[in-house]
């Protein structure tokens, strides 16, 4: 059974049930004795939520360790915000919710963007870049890549992310190698792959967060290490296409205050970082648009140092 209404649509005085991420959970102490502080999400969003009732230590105990709960409660407002003054909340055991309906998706379905992989994998006539593609986005990967995102929260933090994110990268890079002459093959293989170490970077249980190899190493290493596996697979591989492809991979975050290894030193990596931030600038504008409905403004985004023109 699904939730009644998603955090996002929530109102003021709206009674509110259903199954929710448990982001966050504190006992805390107040004048009449204690009460359970949370933080619980949906796909939609996330919400302050409180539980004042008597038996809060003992419902405390049988909640506080879990990743999922059933909730129902009633909606109000609290020093101008949303919050939820919650009546009735109980664990969630493992396989007892669709997590997609607590996590975020692409709204595109995802059996075209697998197709969409594969023939721009199939497309790349440098022989040994296309067996790296299709071996790396084998049907034995698919389950795992389709269902990974590309961000914990700024750009393409949903199910489906990498997919879609890489996808849109390696469409533009394809346009611009053409336009400028470049190593189409390898432009385009570098901007399916330089994300891939994201697979192992981010993990997704009721929420989208690092792995402890993702936090140890981060997904430029873990990325390189993972299709330098797979070229050491491939018999006769060019040593010289090898270190073109893995500077990409090291390069694509353009400065190493921002989490490049190296600055790019290459044509085709110039135009990975770049077409790199284009779409995940815009994906994450698009997110800020749509939590900022009816507003001609956004807040201030910390991450960008500026306020974003809605209207």
């Amino acid at each position: 059974m699904g939730n009644s209404s998603f955090i996002s649509s929530l109102s003021p005085d709206d009674s509110v049930s259903g199954k929710f991420a448990l982001r966050s959970c504190e006992l805390r102490e107040y004048s009449r004795g204690q009460y359970i502080q949370m933080d619980i999400a949906d796909r939609s969003g996330h919400i302050t939520a409180t539980y004042w009732l008597e038996d809060a230590r003992e419902v405390y105990n049988s909640i506080k360790d879990s990743e999922i709960v059933q909730l129902s409660g009633r909606i109000s407002t609290y020093k101008g915000k949303l919050t939820v003054t919650v009546d009735y909340i109980s664990p969630v055991k493992e396989g007892e919710y669709d997590p997609e309906e607590i996590i975020p998706s692409t709204k595109f379905n995802r059996e075209k963007l697998w197709q969409r992989v594969i023939e721009i994998s199939s497309s790349v006539e440098d022989t040994h870049l296309k067996t790296l593609l299709l071996n790396i986005f084998s049907e034995k990967n698919k389950q795992q890549i389709l269902t990974a995102p590309a961000g914990k929260r700024w750009h393409h933090a949903f199910i489906g992310g990498l997919v879609e994110h890489s996808i849109a990268v390696a469409s533009i890079c394809n346009y611009i190698a053409e336009l400028y002459s470049l190593d189409r093959d390898l432009l385009v293989t570098g901007a399916l792959l330089h994300d891939i170490g994201k697979l192992e970077e981010l993990k997704v249980t009721s929420f989208i967060d690092y792995s402890t190899k993702g936090r140890l190493l981060g997904h430029i290493v873990l990325g390189i290490n993972l299709v330098s596996r797979e070229i050491e697979k491939i018999g006769g591989f060019p040593e010289e296409t090898k270190f073109k492809l893995l500077h990409l991979l090291a390069s694509h975050q353009g400065k190493q205050e921002q989490g490049s290894a190296v600055p790019p030193m290459t044509k085709e990596a110039f135009v990975l970082y770049l077409v790199d931030e284009i779409d995940s600038k815009l994906n994450a504008l698009s997110h800020i648009e749509e939590k900022n409905k009816g507003k001609d403004w956004s807040e201030y985004i910390k991450l960008l140092n500026r306020f974003i023109y809605l209207k």
